[in-house]
């Protein structure tokens, strides 16, 4: 008999494998097309932003959902410069 915390643990592990068979050829893609310029302004200007943080994510959706925050709010907050010309 497959207990509750071995069934929910395999279906954990499927659930992280679709997830990350399908972002990580969308990141690979989008950093192919960049140009090394591009990419060398991203790594000195945003280093701190180019981590996804599905740690956090995961953090929230396990508590109660309410006020989540956008892992990218930081990014907008310092971008604001640009968008207020």
């Amino acid at each position: 008999m497959v207990s509750s915390r071995d069934k929910t643990h395999q279906q954990s592990l499927t659930v992280l494998n679709e997830l990350l068979s399908e972002v990580q050829p969308i990141i690979d893609r989008h950093v192919e097309e960049m140009s090394p310029t591009v990419a060398k302004y991203l790594m000195d200007n945003f280093a701190k932003y180019l981590k996804i943080n599905l740690q956090e994510d995961l953090k929230q959706k396990a508590s109660t959902g309410s006020d989540y925050n956008s892992p990218f709010d930081d990014l907008m907050s310092d971008m604001s410069e640009y968008h207020e010309k």
